[in-house]
């Protein structure tokens, strides 16, 4: 069958497949929008998420058929002729009478869900992974050939610690290696192991993780441990940089043409494989980039216009909004339509501050540490190891968050400790821990927040000149070919993400709002 054959059946008939993320990502990079109506692969996923979800395993699980691979044992790139089409019509049977039997298994709040959400946005997300991130080799080639040069700058070897080191070891200083770590931090050094759960490795040794080093760093500064702090740091970003590189122009596993002469990098982004319920970036993770540190790994990403910009939107604490609705927390409610900064009021109640005084972005960053900290399940160790303080004042700063907030700790207090846990969005989990279930309905919740503002989104914003690239746990990451129209766009931006209260949230009272940044690269993206 060719193309425009292919082009009028699947644009003209109502499709059943298994897997439409896949099946949209073929069709659309040959110019076919196909009308899939549903999805086994996606439909398995949502009665059970821990059911396998090949075709094969779920016909012998729910009983359809003995599909061909098992009955013949014999790879579709082997067959060819009449065994190709017996192979390929077992499969479409297979699959229809698969979906009548999964759609019964699905409630009407998950019918709802599915239909109106997630279905949608399996050819959303291939829309975005064939759009790709832009990249430029030169610019990846400096930052690479940058980060080698502050390798060699911090000159670990010829420090008069690591040389104390090496005269009284059979092998020189090896970075790499946790033992050399833990000789010279603890013993050379003299630094006094962190008295954290947090801070002992698998091994019941103290740790020489870079978190934990930062930490000792803080206590008692020394040349020898900021230098191997900064060598772990650069070689780390060297190392995810140059792993990027090898998912450059490619799709998959298949090299891809470059387009008009530029370079991108195509991540396949999943539904269904992660436990929260978020969206999965894999073969490149490109969610996997942090901003912080000067954005390293970011620098290289580039708009694919002569004349564009890169701009993210980030949605303002959306999982303690969630979380503020889910509970009906009158003081957070209340906080966030006074448009409040519930970070920065956490510091001051944790340290008996004056409303009206200053705080510095390190101690916001404290309170928004605690803001998600104690809902989320953080302990008074793990927060003493979280900020730096002691477990007295963490212990202090527990009991003054829960008086403050009795309505949200009554609600944390019912979720159940295990089993299957329903999400409001409709969406259920089989929960092993108490902190799974917590997070799966709030961090859920804000994937079906986002997904439906790309629903919104996709096709508008095409017609404008404006790439979806990327989307990035609670962000969304646009290539935008005109900056001189970015005032014009970013409105409408705002309007398709900062959507009206949808069916799915009718409980929910606070707004949702976005954040905005832009740059000329992905690393130095300003707020605007």
């Amino acid at each position: 069958m060719n193309i425009e054959n292919l082009k009028t059946l699947c644009e003209g008939t109502s499709l059943i497949v298994h897997n439409a993320r896949f099946e949209h990502k073929w069709l659309l990079s040959r110019g076919i929008d196909a009308k899939i109506t549903d999805d086994t692969y996606l439909l398995a996923y949502m009665v059970d998420e821990r059911l396998p979800l090949d075709l094969q395993s779920l016909c012998l699980k729910f009983g359809v058929d003995v599909p061909f691979k098992k009955e013949h044992g014999t790879s579709v790139s082997l067959l060819t002729g009449d065994r190709l089409i017996e192979r390929n019509t077992r499969d479409a049977r297979n699959t229809y009478i698969l979906r009548d039997i999964l759609w019964s298994k699905l409630d009407a709040d998950g019918r709802k869900v599915y239909s109106k959400v997630l279905l949608p946005a399996t050819r959303s997300l291939a829309k975005i992974e064939n759009n790709g991130m832009c990249y430029s080799p030169e610019v990846m080639t400096g930052v690479i050939e940058e980060l080698k040069d502050k390798i060699r700058d911090t000159d670990i070897q010829s420090d008069p610690v690591i040389k104390e080191f090496n005269s009284s070891s059979d092998k020189p200083f090896n970075i790499d290696s946790w033992m050399h770590r833990l000789i010279v931090v603890y013993d050379i050094l003299g630094y006094t192991p962190l008295d954290f759960p947090q801070a002992m490795s698998d091994s019941g040794n103290p740790s020489t993780g870079i978190r934990v080093l930062k930490k000792l760093l803080k206590q008692k500064h020394t040349d020898t441990l900021a230098k191997i702090i900064d060598y772990s740091s650069y070689q780390g970003w060297k190392e995810n940089y140059e792993k990027l590189e090898k998912y450059c122009d490619k799709c998959g596993d298949t090299h891809v043409a470059n387009v008009e002469g530029k370079h991108y990098v195509y991540s396949n982004l999943r539904l269904g494989d992660t436990t929260t319920g978020r969206v999965k970036s894999d073969h490149p993770n490109m969610q996997n980039n942090p901003s912080r540190e000067g954005g390293w790994t970011r620098r290289g990403f580039i708009s694919r216009h002569p004349n564009g910009i890169l701009v993210e939107a980030d949605y303002d604490q959306i999982e303690l909004k969630i979380l503020a609705g889910l509970s009906g927390e009158t003081v957070l409610i209340d906080g966030f339509l006074r448009g409040e900064d519930l970070h920065e009021k956490t510091y001051r109640i944790a340290y008996d501050l004056p409303e009206g005084a200053e705080l510095t972005k390190e101690q916001r960053d404290e309170g928004k540490t605690l803001n998600y900290a104690i809902p989320f399940g953080r302990g008074a160790s793990g927060i003493a190891f979280d900020t730096y303080r002691t477990e007295k004042e963490a212990r202090k700063w527990l009991k003054r968050f829960w008086k403050l907030h009795p309505t949200l700790k009554n609600y944390l207090t019912k979720i159940p400790k295990e089993g299957i846990i329903k999400s409001p969005t409709g969406m259920k989990r089989n929960c092993e821990t108490w902190t799974q279930a917590k997070n799966f309905r709030i961090q859920n919740t804000a994937l079906v927040v986002l997904l439906i503002a790309i629903n919104r989104m996709i096709d508008v914003l095409e017609g404008m000149g404006v790439t979806l690239a990327l989307c990035i746990h609670d962000s969304l990451l646009f290539d935008i070919e005109d900056r001189s129209k970015l005032t014009d766009i970013i409105p409408i931006i705002r309007e398709l993400m900062e959507f009206k209260p949808y069916e799915l949230f009718s409980w929910m009272p606070i707004p949702f709002t976005v954040s905005f940044k832009a740059g000329e690269n992905w690393g130095n993206l300003k707020k605007i």
